[in-house]
């Protein structure tokens, strides 16, 4: 049971190889609990490492951050000019990055389902709507709207867990063009399309 428990806290790519480690220096019982606390924080930080694209984070994190100080400024002005109103803003981008971040690193690299780049950032916005640092109508304009456009990002350019490892090559980022991102949206147009009729709903919903 205990066993079955830390396997769970190790990110599948390297869950193997650490839990026979750990069986085989510590055995059972509270000495392989408290080797795997120990362990376990320096192989997810390390997976991490591998999975992310410090770029592609920093682009991601600005897209969505944009996205609810444009809808501030539409619906909710005010809140700018609070002491931290920005601040307030930018809590819901985190917990969706945070959840981006530790949902790749926790990716089993054997399973690739079609729905792994839509699903973190959708879990993400989930909790950021359970904390709701916002007012609501900001946390659905701004989430909606940004949560798609980070999903479109994820779309043309795949988590470091489902590419290629390639050394001495530029990042993936900088090898595309216009055709390859046309190819890759276009299978998203529906999506697109059920996103813009949802916001059309909320608007009416909210009698914005």
């Amino acid at each position: 049971m205990i066993e079955k428990l830390i396997g769970v806290l190790i990110p599948p790519a390297a869950r193997e190889e650490v839990l026979g480690d750990l069986r085989e220096r510590c055995g059972d019982g509270a000495r392989l609990l408290r080797e795997a606390a120990r362990v376990i924080p320096y192989v997810v930080a390390s997976r991490i490492r591998r999975t992310t694209d410090a770029v592609v984070v920093l682009m991601q994190g600005l897209t969505l951050y944009t996205c609810f100080v444009l809808a501030a400024l539409w619906m909710a002005r005010p809140l700018l000019y609070t002491d931290w109103g920005f601040a307030r803003l930018a809590i819901a981008p985190c917990i969706v990055l945070a959840t981006v971040i530790l949902a790749d690193a926790y990716a089993d690299p054997k399973k690739r389902p079609p729905l792994r780049a839509m699903a973190a950032p959708v879990l993400g916005m989930a909790l950021a709507f359970a904390a709701q640092p916002v007012p609501r109508p900001l946390m659905i304009w701004g989430g909606l709207i940004g949560t798609l456009l980070v999903v479109m990002m994820r779309l043309a350019i795949p988590p470091l867990a489902d590419r290629r490892q390639t050394a001495r090559v530029p990042a993936y980022w900088q090898k595309l063009d216009l055709v390859s991102l046309k190819m890759d949206f276009g299978g998203a147009r529906l999506m697109i399309a059920a996103a813009i009729l949802l916001l059309l709903l909320i608007s009416r919903w909210f009698r914005l």
